[in-house]
């Protein structure tokens, strides 16, 4: 009989073993499943941030861009408020002093197409002299052939025509009839 109560004993040791085992693996397993959890949440903050990072930075290129394109309409816009005053200042000197070269401005910026600059001009009382930039060759003829063409201005020439692709500029010379 003894050695039967030994038996019982032995199972009953195996079984308590098999069970501290047990829990420690459930513990184990647990920890692991937890962590597996926190590394997860950690990895979605994460990729979150990384996310959201780079839709800020998109959306601030973006702007950056817009702006960018404002200033250069600014810019625009600024150079064109300038042309206005010194147009005005110009033709505010001339009204004062001289009627028939304001009459000559007048005539003259009716006959300039939109597209060209005047980098430029020079008047007197019976001649005109202006160096004019445009971006395509056919717009100078058409300044050219306008002055032709006009009533007030005669032994129209022009000098040749320089510049690249971009940019075109010539030297025009009129004579001044005076309606």
């Amino acid at each position: 009989m003894a050695k039967n109560l030994k038996d019982i004993n032995l199972l009953l040791a195996y079984e308590r073993v098999t069970r501290k085992k047990d829990a420690t693996i459930r513990i184990y397993s647990l920890i692991l499943i937890l962590e597996l959890c926190i590394l997860a949440l950690i990895i979605s903050l994460y990729t979150t941030q990384i996310i959201t990072t780079n839709n800020d930075i998109k959306r601030l290129n973006n702007e950056i861009n817009i702006k960018q394109q404002q200033m250069a309409q600014i810019e625009k816009l600024f150079q064109k408020k300038n042309l206005y005053t010194q147009k005005e200042a110009l033709l505010e000197y001339i009204s004062k002093t001289h009627v028939k070269l304001l009459e000559i401005l007048d005539k003259l910026e009716n006959l300039t197409p939109s597209n060209i600059r005047y980098e430029s001009l020079n008047l007197s009382q019976d001649k005109i002299t202006c160096t004019v930039r445009a971006d395509k060759l056919e717009t100078v003829t058409q300044f050219v052939y306008n002055l032709q063409t006009s009533n007030y201005f005669k032994n129209v020439s022009f000098n040749s025509v320089t510049g690249d692709d971009n940019s075109k500029v010539s030297t025009i010379t009129a004579d001044i009839v005076g309606k």
